[in-house]
């Protein structure tokens, strides 16, 4: 009795011992390419991105959650993430190392990825517990995540955190953890609404896995104590909304309405969609993926069958089935509300099809207790698949870890920014049509009135309605900034513009080759 106590003790001591070894050499090798990732793209962020960074840079500073100062407006899809990342700016401040919101939110997209890829591992190791395959299978998958152009071209944008979040809620529902996982999708959700559709989702989905009863729904254990740590979060949240900014939902989507009326940019629907995805794909990678997916569709046919699949497959096909859905439903709704689309509303969807596939292939691992013919085959094949996608992206992966990734966008106002703090050392009221990096180099005195609606009140509804003159008209700036021209500027209405004097060119570096011509800041006549 004693030698059999001594030797479950020690199996398990040598088990816990090689989760230890396994999680630290993953977050060793993650943690490497986190900073390797920060590196390239500190630098590096989307103009639409600054609006959620000057949000989060006025609540640090003690002005509120707010763009223009005095301005309550929800125009931010991620006021989530901007408190979020508030606090984050405000501990790099305290040790003043000089980083800005810029460079802080970049570090947590990269640990995004890292959590993102952990998960990834953490799916595996629980599937087979092999040490060499759990590594195999996660690094493969981390290095897909970190290096690849989807992850890269918006660094520093909230997606990334929101990704993470439904991965890490969705693995813990998985794993019969659902308090902690209706937290953290919970949190997500304040990330980006987006998120709101895992929660319906898991609860679905631990419903048809675990074959609950309809009888005995409301009074699962699991299922209330989901829905009680999601809404210990969400209503809060709402609550605050509601009373902070007078609506519990962003206005950004009347702006992203009246973008279809301007006409200048793509239309979210199912060609576009597919055409940023297989953009993204080379044969190579297409071809795992699609083998991935037939191996979850396969999984899923054995559990509805036959029953065949072990309690750690199931978890893998869990995960897989709840982004699987969230791809349809996703889909289905932007869709529905005919938007622009927007590179970050594709990659939700690029991401889905990896979690997907690679959740087919953790199903098929081998069982940790098999050592022999099928746990060669297995490593065999993932060597395989590894040394297909290395090789067949080599370029890509060698480009990456050589070049800093630049978006020369957002300084191609930063003259015109400089030359207004010189001028205008209190302020002033400015209306433009980028109003993300300007703003942030302008700072928190400057109003920004911004044509395209995202940030300020009124603009998005009365371009719906055919009063594109109104922000000019309601808000009375001082100076208009004039680069790209479209129906929606008021550069394009002679009526407005006759009564400013134009001051001057600027940026003409970035903007010559565009506009022939700097960007052309006007003051009202006096």
């Amino acid at each position: 009795m004693n030698d059999s106590l001594v030797r479950t003790v020690n199996k398990l001591v040598a088990k816990k011992a090689k989760a230890m070894v396994s999680g630290l050499i993953v977050l060793v090798v993650l943690s490497a390419l986190a900073l390797l990732y920060y590196d390239r793209n500190k630098i590096y962020s989307v103009d639409d991105s600054f609006i959620t960074y000057r949000y989060a840079f006025n609540l640090m500073q003690g002005d509120g959650l707010v763009f223009n100062l005095n301005e309550k407006y929800y125009g931010t899809t991620a006021a989530g993430y901007a408190v979020v990342l508030a606090g984050a700016n405000k501990l790099a401040a305290f040790f003043d190392n000089g980083l800005s919101t810029q460079n802080v939110s970049v570090m947590l997209s990269a640990l995004a990825l890292l959590l993102i890829s952990f998960c990834a591992y953490r799916m595996a190791f629980r599937r087979n517990g092999y040490l060499i395959l759990s590594l195999l299978a996660a690094i493969t998958f981390a290095i897909g995540v970190f290096v690849t152009v989807p992850f890269n071209e918006v660094a520093g944008h909230e997606t990334y955190a929101f990704l993470a979040g439904a991965l890490l809620g969705t693995l813990l529902a998985s794993q019969g953890r659902m308090l902690a996982a209706g937290i953290i999708i919970a949190i997500a959700t304040t990330f980006r609404p987006d998120a709101v559709l895992f929660a319906p989702i898991i609860c679905l989905a631990y419903i048809i896995f675990n074959q609950v009863s309809l009888r005995k729904v409301f009074v699962n254990k699991q299922l209330v104590l989901f829905s009680g740590g999601f809404f210990t979060i969400i209503l809060p949240w709402l609550i605050f909304l509601q009373s902070y900014f007078g609506r519990p939902f962003p206005g950004t989507m009347d702006a992203k309405k009246a973008q279809i009326l301007m006409g200048y940019w793509p239309t979210y629907d199912i060609k576009t969609l597919l055409q940023y995805v297989l953009s993204n794909l080379n044969l190579t990678v297409g071809f795992v993926l699609m083998v991935g997916v037939a191996c979850f569709v396969v999984g899923l046919f054995l559990i509805r069958k036959n029953d065949q699949l072990e309690s750690e497959a199931r978890q893998s096909l869990f995960v897989g089935s709840c982004w699987l859905v969230f791809l349809l439903l996703s889909v289905s709704f932007y869709l529905s509300i005919n938007v622009t689309f927007w590179h970050w509303y594709g990659i939700p969807a690029v991401f889905a099809l990896a979690v997907i596939a690679y959740s087919g292939y953790v199903a098929y691992l081998p069982e940790g207790n098999d050592t022999g013919t099928s746990a060669s085959v297995a490593v065999t094949l993932l060597v395989l698949i590894a040394c297909a996608l290395l090789l067949t992206n080599y370029g890509v992966a060698k480009y990456w870890a050589a070049n800093k990734n630049i978006n020369p966008h957002i300084s191609a106002y930063f003259e015109t920014a400089d030359y207004l703090k010189k001028i205008e050392p209190e302020g002033a009221v400015i209306e433009m049509a980028e109003p993300g990096s300007f703003a942030m180099r302008l700072g928190s005195k400057f109003t920004i009135v911004d044509e395209l609606g995202l940030i300020t009140p009124g603009v998005a509804k009365a371009y719906l309605k055919g009063d594109p003159g109104y922000a000019t008209r309601e808000y009375k700036p001082k100076y208009i900034v004039c680069s790209w021209l479209g129906t929606y500027s008021a550069c394009s209405k002679p009526e407005i513009i006759e009564k400013y004097t134009l001051v001057g060119e600027f940026d003409k570096g970035f903007w010559g080759p565009f506009l022939k011509q700097g960007a052309k800041l006007y003051r009202v006549s006096e």
